[in-house]
């Protein structure tokens, strides 16, 4: 009898190797994007601009498709998260460096604030939603209760990309709710306000 490898009757992780495949093809087209712009972009200005927006367009595809990843990687997850105290401060600190188009930690006092998350997921989060819109970064507003933490981020439209905004808020309200927190979302201008919460740390 032939022995079995030890992945012999599982099912294949398709997401996984789906997000490989177009990251590896997603990272040739902005290499060589890269290269033309430095070639032509010199020599006429209209095929510079129309190169940028290539890249820009790219870039959009590269940050939807990691949140589709992270989104099936979150509905893989069974049972509860494994909570802990987090420290709000270095939590947005490490998001903003994790933002898939480059992020800043956003102008709030966090001193003294902690929320209970689980903490790859809690970065995810916070990553997610710092970079919902790429080309105008929203804003985010923090009140501190007894038993929760009340967040609200407003988030322009991206003219760019509309569609990678709606994914990361998709996402964000999934995270949210995994930590046993609430979510609402209503019209801001010609943008959106995120009003969530986390359960805050003793």
């Amino acid at each position: 009898m032939a022995e079995q490898s030890p992945s012999a009757g599982r099912p294949p992780d398709i997401a996984r190797d789906a997000f490989h495949e177009l990251n590896n093809h997603l990272g040739v087209a902005l290499i060589n994007t890269s290269m033309l712009r430095r070639k032509l972009g010199e020599l006429d200005p209209p095929v510079r601009q129309h190169l940028e927006l290539l890249t820009r367009s790219l870039d959009s595809v590269r940050a939807l498709t990691c949140q589709l990843r992270d989104l099936v990687q979150l509905l893989q997850v069974g049972g509860p998260l494994a909570l802990e105290p987090l420290e709000l401060g270095p939590l947005l600190e490490q998001a903003a460096d994790q933002c898939v188009h480059g992020g800043r930690t956003p102008p709030v006092c966090t001193e003294g604030t902690r929320v209970l998350g689980e903490r790859d997921l809690s970065v995810r989060l916070f990553a997610t939603l710092l970079g919902a819109s790429p080309s105008a970064p929203g804003s985010l507003r923090i009140a501190k209760e007894p038993e929760r933490v009340r967040f609200r981020l407003e988030v322009p439209v991206d003219a760019d990309s509309p569609g990678t905004s709606d994914l990361a808020l998709a996402l964000g309200e999934q995270l949210v709710a995994a930590h046993q927190g609430s979510w609402r979302t209503s019209r801001h201008g010609e943008g959106v306000a995120v009003d969530f919460t986390l359960p805050a740390a003793p």
